[in-house]
């Protein structure tokens, strides 16, 4: 706790240094420093909208205690709230430390253009936050408390950096991606998708974008298998299961080749997956290391599942989603051509996807004893 405070005043000492060109210069502890920002909206019967910018700022109290508040701006745009915080705030708001910026569900589903733009024509904003989509107001997340953290922001960031280890989650989920995917030809934005649960906020799912629009999501299990199969190189655990006391834990990086084929107006896929670690836990297959057969054997059974559930997902993605949830329209423009009004969308959800898998066990756990 010690410690994030430090980085945290070291930073504003930082930013403050930088803001001197203002001539209404203010020690830190008189400015109103954010740590996230939330975007929701209100929808009048009348079909009217009203936008409710909340925005998580730090309070320095005695003693170096930090704790935080929030400061809500209401308005028919985006703008004008900025204006209806600041009458109701005694202090001028200080940008760049932004950790997370929250989008509520309804607003996701209403479209982010809007936010996008403000954010990107704004030079003071952390366009490296990291950009979350919450099942409820946004409000109501930024206000939650997290014990041991100042602002749920602080918590919220480190639950985003610190899944990149596990689930095949990458770092591709900051504020400067969203910007890049929504408007990018046979790309998709795919957001952390988070709920409160009874331990706290977590992340369940993704929250898949079509555009600048949600249109669906996935649960952890299926987002699991959509972040496998759609980044370069990505880390996570998959596992073997036959019931609760027979199964094997694998921990591995995988890496993800596309090849992309085309014969006159039909397209084809192929997705290499080569996925290379080690098993973490073994109650299936007793001293694999030493057998070399046995390890052929599970390496084979896990290519199989692994292949099995990629395939299913993808059948999923065509008939259901109808969405190219794995950029593989962005293979294509590469190789035959860019900006030819191409619904790869369409084009992805009709095409031959084939998948190969290929699973190496490199050692288990810490040897044998």
């Amino acid at each position: 706790m010690k410690g994030k405070q430090t980085v945290i005043l070291i930073s504003l000492v930082l930013l403050f240094i930088a803001y001197i060109y203002d001539t209404n210069m203010k020690p830190v502890e008189n400015m109103q420093v954010l740590s996230g920002a939330g975007y929701d909206i209100i929808e009048e019967v009348d079909g009217h909208i009203t936008y409710s910018i909340p925005l998580s700022v730090y309070v320095f109290g005695e003693d170096n205690k930090i704790t935080g508040e929030i400061k809500t701006g209401i308005g028919s745009t985006i703008g004008l709230t900025r204006g209806d915080r600041q009458r109701k705030s005694d202090n001028k708001f200080l940008l760049g430390l932004e950790k997370v910026y929250v989008i509520s569900e309804d607003y996701a589903k209403f479209g982010i253009r809007n936010i996008l733009d403000v954010l990107f024509t704004n030079p003071e904003v952390n366009d490296m936050g990291a950009v979350i989509v919450y099942s409820g107001k946004a409000e109501e997340l930024l206000s939650y408390q997290v014990n041991g953290y100042p602002t749920s922001s602080d918590y919220l960031e480190g639950v985003i950096k610190n899944a990149q280890g596990y689930n095949f989650f990458t770092n591709n989920y900051k504020l400067t991606d969203v910007f890049v995917k929504v408007d990018s030809e046979g790309r998709k934005a795919l957001i952390p998708y988070v709920e409160i649960k009874k331990t706290g906020p977590e992340v369940t799912g993704f929250a898949i974008f079509n555009k600048d629009k949600m249109v669906d999501k996935v649960n952890m299990q299926e987002g699991k298998i959509l972040n496998l199969l759609r980044e370069k190189k990505s880390r996570g655990s998959l596992n073997l299961q036959k019931d609760a006391k027979s199964y094997v834990d694998y921990y591995c990086e995988a890496r993800r080749k596309v090849k992309a084929e085309k014969d006159g107006d039909n397209y084809k896929f192929i997705i290499d997956l080569n996925l290379e670690g080690d098993i973490t836990s073994n109650e299936e297959f007793p001293s694999v290391i030493d057998n070399p057969e046995l390890k052929k054997k599970l390496e084979a059974e896990l290519s199989d599942k692994i292949e099995a559930e990629c395939n299913a997902f993808i059948q999923t993605m065509k008939c259901e989603y109808k969405l190219d949830l794995l950029e593989l329209g962005r293979v294509a423009a590469a190789n035959f051509g860019r900006h030819q009004n191409k619904d790869w969308d369409k084009i992805v959800s009709t095409s031959d996807i084939k998948v190969n898998v290929k699973v190496k066990i490199d050692k288990e756990g810490r040897g044998n004893y």
